[in-house]
């Protein structure tokens, strides 16, 4: 049976510098470098307390997106819950996907040229009624009143009115 060594330091240590030996050395410890701060950014920003954004990009955020929402071509509708449950068992529906409930007397919701405004009372015990109270200026829906009996009940699809 044959036993190989291989000598891995053949080198004789003379005090030379770390990085003059090799061009390889300076590489692969670049490497090693750059993968562990890879590494610790990753992670530092899926944590949630790191706050990335200075507080002036912030501002600027807030700013770009309070001018992007009033550039934009929807509108704001007031329901309010005339009889019934406020025990968040109504759901509000834009477009089939719930955006708020009825746990308040009456609920603000935005509104884009389209939608359609369903109340969800299928998992109230009573019946209730919703009333469209007030709208935007730019929606040309009227007002009107709803009842509700453990269905989903369509209120409105919503019509704007592009020259206000």
């Amino acid at each position: 049976m044959k036993l190989l060594f291989y000598k891995v330091n053949s080198r004789k240590k003379d005090g030379r510098n770390f990085f003059s030996g090799s061009i390889e050395r300076f590489l692969i410890l670049l490497f090693i470098v750059s993968f562990s701060l890879l590494v610790i950014v990753q992670l530092a920003l899926t944590d949630g307390s790191v706050n990335v954004l200075s507080p002036t990009d912030k501002q600027e955020v807030e700013a770009f997106s309070t001018h992007i929402m009033s550039q934009s071509s929807g509108g704001k509708i007031t329901l309010t819950l005339l009889s019934g449950n406020r025990d968040g068992s109504l759901k509000i529906l834009v477009n089939q996907e719930e955006i708020a409930v009825f746990a308040e007397n009456s609920v603000d919701i935005h509104v884009e040229e389209g939608d359609i405004v369903e109340i969800d009372g299928t998992n109230s015990m009573e019946d209730a009624e919703v009333y469209f109270i007030s709208k935007s200026a730019n929606i040309k829906n009227s007002y009107k009143k709803v009842k509700i009996k453990n269905n989903v009940q369509k209120i409105m699809k919503v019509e704007l009115d592009r020259e206000v």
